[in-house]
């Protein structure tokens, strides 16, 4: 606020001493404020907060040069704050990669693409519109390339303030301070560069509040309480916002458009901007595409497997089995029921437990051949379908073996056993339900010759629907 009050003078009254001496203690407070904010900083958060600041005091001490040199009477003249002026491009460049380095991090693929393409337009704009006629009006080569020089640093700053306004993961406000003050600059930029040579008889001395009110907004965006975090938790899974397409549309009609009403000298280099741009947005929208398909498949994975195990869940191997006993085929159900699982849960922790049955479920997948029906039901119950073979029994003990491996856990070795129910379809048609439920009981069976009279569990057989 006060940099805003302090620069509607500069505005008013351009050269009088009170509107220059509110302008610069204006341009003070900013500066001082910007390295107020990096003390206590260190890390990356140092580097970004340091690069603001210096970029503002570069174009402090090129303002303050540019008032102790002999004012030019020609806006082709270079000055040696020319050098300070551009300097703070590449300054807040850095900052701004930092920072979305910092708080943005592996989430910048898409963003940066999206604003490629921008970028892209943007930059042909200002080649067309700003750098061939300063290189046409310049007097001399220096001339040419130093006033170049800012149209340039304008379409880096362009470039940096695209990708973040599309990046995920920034700070919502933190971002909102940053934008609208990289808005101001570049407009600021844009309109004296722009002013200079279409509008010379305009004072664009008016225009450095403007620059001004910029600053002041990266100082608020620094002192932001979220630029204070060394890192900002990632937010939900990006979507692709309709904004983003409006965007890309707009930057695909602006080019032909452009090569349109452009000589035709100039049209091969619009058309070889045209042609980048259809390559980088067709990147863009493949990259949505593999995005899409890739959630596809993760969701069919998920719906037919354990989240714990990764094994097939109960309906992904009931619709497997039911195809196998539709075709006619034998089946060979094999029922299992870890024992002393609880005891493990109850002893170690519910994570201990977990670790167990990843494990089990990992020796069951190395035990069965391919072709067999591997799923956990629930709990601590699997099934084994196979085909009607004559290694029904040596694959039972083979599981049994596999399973009563003690299991290491945290420098524990933790123990348990497996129940196996049995149930062919072989010599009648049965339904898998029915095979379920025999299998089920002949687990249940084997549970209860190995216990005494002390193990846990009801001594029943109960049915199971499968």
């Amino acid at each position: 606020m006060t940099a805003v009050a302090l620069a509607w003078p500069t505005v008013l009254w351009p050269h009088a001493a009170a509107g220059q001496v509110a302008f610069s203690i204006a341009q003070v407070v900013v500066v001082g404020l910007s390295w107020a904010a990096v003390r206590g900083r260190t890390g990356r958060l140092r580097v970004v907060h340091g690069c603001i600041a210096a970029a503002l005091t570069s174009w402090l001490a090129g303002d303050a040069l540019f008032a102790l040199w002999v004012e030019p009477t020609s806006t082709s003249v270079v000055s040696a704050s020319d050098v300070l002026w551009v300097l703070g491009y590449p300054l807040l460049g850095v900052a701004l990669v930092s920072m979305l380095r910092l708080w943005s991090p592996g989430r910048l693929r898409e963003a940066a693409l999206d604003g490629l393409a921008l970028t892209t337009v943007f930059a042909t704009l200002t080649w067309q519109y700003l750098v061939v006629p300063l290189l046409a009006a310049s007097d001399g080569v220096g001339v040419a390339l130093v006033n170049s020089f800012y149209p340039v640093g304008d379409v880096v700053l362009f470039a940096v303030g695209a990708v973040l306004l599309f990046a995920h993961g920034v700070d919502r406000g933190l971002k909102v301070l940053v934008v609208v003050a990289l808005s101001g600059t570049l407009a600021g930029d844009l309109a004296v560069t722009l002013l200079q040579y279409h509008l010379p008889d305009f004072d664009t001395d008016r225009l450095s509040a403007v620059l001004l009110v910029s600053g002041a907004f990266f100082v608020c965006a620094q002192h932001h309480p979220a630029a204070a975090r060394d890192a900002i938790a990632a937010a939900a899974t990006p979507r692709l916002h309709p904004v983003r397409v409006l965007f890309l549309g707009v930057a695909l009609c602006a080019l032909p458009v452009l090569l349109v009403t452009e000589p035709r000298g100039s049209r091969y280099v619009v058309l070889g901007v045209m042609l980048a741009l259809s390559g980088i947005v067709l990147t863009r929208f493949l990259i949505v595409v593999r995005q899409q398909e890739q959630a596809r498949l993760a969701l069919e994975f998920a719906a037919d497997h354990d989240d714990l195990t990764g094994l097939l869940n109960r309906e992904a191997a009931h619709r497997l089995v039911r195809q196998r006993l539709d075709r006619g085929e034998g089946v060979r159900v094999h029922f299992l029921d870890l024992d002393d699982f609880k005891q493990v849960n109850d002893t170690f922790s519910h994570a201990a437990g977990d670790h167990v049955l990843v494990e089990v479920a990992a020796r069951l997948e190395r035990s069965v051949r391919a072709g067999d029906v591997l799923c956990r039901l629930g709990g601590d119950e699997f099934v084994v379908v196979t085909g009607e073979t004559s290694e029904s029994a040596a694959l039972a003990e083979r599981l049994e073996r596999a399973i009563r491996e003690p299991v290491a856990f945290c420098g524990a070795e933790l123990g348990v056993g497996v129940s196996i129910g049995v149930a062919s379809s072989a010599g009648r048609r049965r339904t898998l339900e029915e095979l379920v439920k025999e299998a089920d009981a002949g687990m249940y069976r084997e549970k209860r010759r190995r216990k005494d009279q002390t193990t846990r569990g009801p001594d029943v057989a109960r049915a199971t629907s499968w």
